[in-house]
C-alpha cells in the first residue's frame, strides 16, 4: 500500500501567504510578518517559517531586505 504524506509545513505556509497575497490581504509593497510571527501564528518551527518565505522569494513573488524583513514584490500593471 502507497503512503500518502501531507504537504510539507513550509510548503503549506507558503501556499496559505501566496493564496493571502492573490486575494490582496497583503498588497504590493507591503511587509510580511518576521519568521517568529509566521511561526507562533501557524505552530510551526521558525525554520519552516523561514523556509515557506524563502519559497515565495524563490518564486518571485516575495522580496527579503536584508534587516528589514520580507516584502512583497511590487508588481507592474500591464
Amino acid at each position: 500500500m502507497k503512503r500518502v504524506y501531507p504537504p510539507a509545513e513550509y510548503r503549506r505556509v507558503a501556499h496559505l501567504l501566496w493564496d493571502h497575497i492573490e486575494a490582496g490581504l497583503y498588497k504590493s509593497g507591503e511587509k510580511l510578518p518576521t519568521v517568529v510571527q509566521l511561526a507562533e501564528l501557524h505552530g510551526i518551527k521558525e525554520g519552516a517559517a523561514y523556509a515557506a518565505l524563502r519559497l515565495l522569494t524563490n518564486e518571485g513573488v516575495v522580496i527579503a531586505r536584508r534587516g528589514q524583513g520580507y516584502y512583497v514584490k511590487e508588481r507592474k500593471e500591464t
